[in-house]
């Protein structure tokens, strides 16, 4: 249950930065993915207009 929040947690964070969800499959790639994700995910957001 935890890694669906996680997960969804995630992808949100990468959407506000403004990547694609698809993104978050970097994940699938040992010891790496997780790193590059995470350091995606310290990106400052990108403020859009709604």
């Amino acid at each position: 249950m935890a890694r669906v929040a996680t997960s969804g947690g995630r992808l949100q964070r990468l959407h506000d930065i403004g990547k694609s969800g698809w993104f978050y499959c970097l994940n699938f790639i040992p010891l790496v993915g997780n790193i590059i994700v995470i350091i995606l995910c310290c990106q400052p957001a990108v403020h859009k207009i709604n």
